[in-house]
């Protein structure tokens, strides 16, 4: 098990052949700083992931994983909530082959054709204050694993009204 173990955490950002840029918006379509400013508790979020094939040919079997922090929950359009928002633009959406709503993370899957980008744009909330580890998002082409393309991890701040009680 120790072979598995990555020392000191750091988890390799960019990419080979894919590239992924996770951005964070209000319901206005606004960018997010989540690192300048705590999401209060209830807020919705919208997150919005860039992934781009730069490569000449096609690629096909690209797993994208955006795994959320402790304390959020996605808002699942399939069942209504996070609705769609107008400054979204359809013909920039990803039509992946497969879509995975879970509860700790976003998974998609399908092809990109030769230096195509795509978008996919989901709602969460955050339902509970703290302090959380925002994983990093990835994407890899599941048969090539030296396509790949990663997007930093951080910490993100969730304010509330009972934030100073908890222990």
């Amino acid at each position: 098990w120790r072979d598995w173990v990555v020392a000191g955490g750091e988890v390799k950002v960019g990419g080979e052949g894919l590239t992924l840029k996770r951005t964070w918006r209000s319901l206005d379509g606004t960018a997010v700083d989540l690192k300048a400013q705590p999401v209060k508790l209830a807020d919705l979020i919208y997150v919005e992931l860039e992934v781009t094939n730069t490569r000449g040919e096609r690629v096909q079997n690209i797993a994208l994983v955006d795994r959320l922090p402790a304390g959020w929950e996605i808002e699942n359009a399939r069942l209504g909530r996070g609705g769609s928002v107008d400054w979204v633009d359809a013909d920039s959406l990803w039509a992946a082959d497969y879509v995975n709503v879970r509860d700790d993370r976003m998974e998609a899957f399908g092809a990109l054709q030769a230096h195509e980008t795509k978008k996919l744009v989901y709602a969460v909330r955050a339902v509970t204050a703290g302090s959380f580890t925002l994983p990093s998002a990835e994407a890899e082409a599941m048969y090539d694993s030296s396509l790949w393309a990663r997007d930093a991890a951080g910490t993100v701040q969730v304010t509330g009204p009972w934030k100073d009680d908890l222990l």
